[in-house]
């Protein structure tokens, strides 16, 4: 499926959060996002893997409704729209998805190396890149609440389109992307999309700083025009570059504090930064990877044949 294509006639917008509507997208979304996880044409190992996604009618157990309390009252857990789930009456109707441990959210991991913070930035523009490819994805909504890490022995993921297949080290960490209740996919010839008109214009801060979450739903809104279920790319990079500049920022300050490093991590910071910049001059993340990552344009390409430290390897098919 061509990214760039235009969305199909036969198209599904779906209602506001926490419809039935709601609940059966966010099914058919994790169903087929699942599938990247495993080798195939299109590979990307940064979104859960899903064991079981199952209709329940009735309240809500106590578990559920302690776990939810559990998360809201952490004191990194964003602002969020999620209601107390002890409102089901007996006649509700619910999912509950089994879900594998992703970690814990971004700004609940200990203190990362510049080199983990710079595999997990490419790690998600990699995700980000296969998924668009795959099914026409965009997140929507993927700021830091949203992005988790976990530790992982493995140390290399590997990723594949159509066209491409590449490899990156984690250096102990893997990223995972989640919450796709405001998620765009195609799949089969039908679009599945959120209704983004229930954002109010009190969530949006309007000065166009990206490392506030709250400017993107606006952006957002203005390019869609109302039409939810068209396809533009461009989100994704405005969701990286909101996760990217946080990074660096982090990054930056550790630092000034610890101005002693060495070689690799000196170059890890600058590509992060470079990274961050130039992240808005392309249309879509294939093409931000392809230009800045890929050893497509050497003048481009951040590691290229002067790097002599941890490789990214790329493999044209």
């Amino acid at each position: 499926m061509s990214p760039s294509s235009a969305p199909p006639e036969n198209t599904r917008g779906i209602g506001h959060l926490s419809s039935p509507q709601t609940k059966t997208f966010e099914e058919e979304l994790r169903r087929y996002l699942s599938k990247l996880a495993e080798p195939g044409v299109f590979q990307a190992p940064n979104f859960p893997k899903a064991f079981s996604i199952d209709l329940v009618k009735g309240k809500a157990p106590k578990c559920l409704v302690d776990a939810w309390l559990r998360f809201q009252d952490d004191p990194n857990t964003e602002e969020t729209y999620h209601f107390k789930p002890d409102r089901y009456t007996p006649d509700s109707l619910f999912l509950v998805m089994s879900l594998e441990n992703c970690g814990e959210i971004f700004l609940s991991t200990p203190a990362l190396n510049i080199l983990q913070a710079l595999s997990l930035v490419l790690q998600t523009a990699s995700a980000l890149a296969v998924a668009e490819c795959a099914y026409g994805f965009e997140h929507r909504d993927l700021h830091l609440g949203n992005w988790l890490i976990r530790q992982t022995d493995k140390n290399w993921l590997y990723y594949s389109t159509r066209h491409w297949r590449w490899s990156l080290p984690t250096f102990g960490v893997q990223a995972f992307l989640i919450d796709f209740t405001m998620s765009r996919i195609q799949v089969d010839g039908n679009v599945f999309a959120m209704d983004l008109s229930h954002l109010s214009e009190s969530e949006q801060q309007g000065d166009g700083n990206l490392l506030n979450h709250n400017n993107i739903y606006g952006m957002m809104k203005d390019a869609l025009r109302e039409d939810f279920t068209a396809f533009k790319p461009l989100t994704n990079l405005w969701w990286l570059a909101h996760l990217t500049g946080n990074v660096y920022s982090m990054q930056r300050e550790l630092s000034l504090v610890n101005p002693e490093m060495d070689e690799f991590s000196s170059f890890a910071l600058y590509a992060l930064e470079r990274l961050k910049d130039n992240i808005l001059l392309y249309p879509s993340t294939m093409d931000f990877l392809r230009a800045e990552v890929f050893n497509v344009n050497a003048s481009n390409n951040l590691i290229g044949e002067s790097w002599s430290g941890p490789q990214l390897l790329l493999q044209p098919h």
